[in-house]
């Protein structure tokens, strides 16, 4: 086998299993280790590789993800969770999408707690 050969097997070996939520609810908690871009059989696309009890995952983000992941800030280091809501209908009913909610773990959390 030669060294590339070797590179790419180590490579996709350090991927771990993509995550691919069925039923409400499905809920996927880890630390984000890896945000970044790609480029697949269909087009570019962004992704998030969390560390999570089961070891390493990918969790593919459509434009909801995004979003979420805009709207808390998260970056790289940060823990999350991340809940499967089920389909949603686009505003004029055409197209139904993955919907999400993502929440991150904040020492802020705690700020409004007396001590």
């Amino acid at each position: 086998m030669s060294t590339l050969t070797d590179k790419l097997a180590a490579k996709k070996a350090g991927q771990g299993e993509t995550w691919k939520p069925e039923t409400i609810g499905d809920i996927l908690e880890g630390k984000v280790i890896e945000l970044g871009d790609t480029i697949t059989e269909y087009g570019e696309a962004k992704y998030a590789h969390l560390e999570t009890e089961n070891g390493k995952v990918t969790v593919w983000l459509n434009s909801v993800l995004q979003q979420q992941f805009t709207d808390e800030k998260v970056e790289e280091g940060d823990v999350i969770a991340i809940e499967y809501t089920g389909m949603t209908k686009s505003k004029n009913g055409k197209r139904a999408y993955k919907s999400f909610v993502v929440v991150k773990d904040s020492e802020d959390d705690n700020s409004g707690e007396a001590a």
